[in-house]
């Protein structure tokens, strides 16, 4: 008496050999239902399906948040550069600025041309302000790309993982 086990799991639906029937090794001595491991293959295959879908979407999303970053860098490097326009802009209007006080101290220029020095003087230090604000604002919006770049990577790394466990 030799005990016997198959190598997939599943009902007995034929027995191919008699009771002390000689065998030789390799021949067949039972019938399994095939519907459990159809079903079975089918939920891999159907599994395997979604990883990849799963795969293909990530990858996409991938891209996308690549070129958003790209994006928000030359927004960031450009803002910069305003900000730096902007410094030049205001260093000169209060350089402006001053002679016009020194002029209007000796009564060379009008009021109204020392009212404009001072307004265009602010402006300039509004514009500065501003193009800072946006420049900062630029970068962070490059640091928060960067992390859903990230986290777009680690989930891509797990479908990739999921697909492979999904294998058939």
């Amino acid at each position: 008496i030799v005990s016997i086990a198959p190598k997939v799991a599943g009902q007995v639906e034929k027995v191919l050999v008699t009771e002390n029937q000689t065998v030789k090794r390799g021949d067949p001595l039972v019938e399994i239902d095939p519907r459990d491991l159809e079903v079975e293959q089918r939920q891999k295959e159907a599994a395997l399906t979604t990883a990849k879908a799963n795969v293909e979407l990530l990858a996409s999303t991938f891209d996308m948040l690549r070129a958003q970053m790209e994006a928000s860098e030359a927004t960031a490097k450009q803002s910069e550069a305003e900000a730096l326009a902007s410094a030049a802009t205001a260093r000169r209007a209060q350089l402006d600025f001053k002679r016009a006080q020194e002029l209007m101290e000796k009564a060379v220029i009008s009021q109204s041309d020392f009212d404009t020095a001072k307004a265009t003087a602010d402006e300039a230090e509004a514009n500065l302000k501003a193009s800072k604000e946006q420049a900062a604002s630029d970068h962070a919006k490059v640091a928060q790309n960067t992390g859903q770049l990230e986290a777009a990577r680690k989930a891509w790394d797990r479908a990739q993982a999921q697909e492979r466990q999904s294998g058939v």
